[in-house]
């Protein structure tokens, strides 16, 4: 008996995610990236469930928030943002498209304007923030 060695050549591409993994031959093909996030504009769903309200006096709640598939807390703090917030600044944010704004003036943020007393103080608080989005002139 006669004993050859034979040596073979192959690729070997290794791939590190939750476990390791080891591919022989042809490499897997690249997994397509992750689309990045799109902010939600919290004004525009507020105006959009006052307006589902403005449609019919006798829709609760309960009838809004089955519609647009969130809780009824979610609906309360929605509500209470476009009632309680300058009319001028609501509008604004209905047109804005600048994601950097967007993600400034969430839902948390808008909250907590909305708990603060005084119109004036809100109004301060909103010129502030949006202060930091102002180019500055140097």
């Amino acid at each position: 008996m006669r004993t050859e060695i034979i040596q073979l050549l192959v690729r070997i591409h290794k791939y590190r995610k939750k476990y390791a993994r080891i591919v022989l031959g042809e490499s897997l093909p690249e997994e397509p990236q992750i689309p990045k996030p799109v902010p939600k504009n919290i004004v525009v769903e507020a105006l959009e469930i006052r307006e589902f309200f403005e449609e019919d006096a006798t829709r609760t709640f309960l009838h809004t928030s089955q519609r647009f598939k969130v809780s009824k807390a979610l609906v309360s703090q929605h509500t209470k943002i476009v009632s309680v917030l300058p009319e001028d600044f609501i509008a604004y944010m209905e047109t804005c498209k600048d994601e950097s704004i967007i993600r400034r003036f969430s839902g948390r943020t808008l909250l907590r304007i909305t708990s603060i007393e005084s119109a004036k103080e809100r109004q301060d608080v909103i010129n502030e923030l949006m202060e930091e989005f102002e180019p500055t002139t140097r």
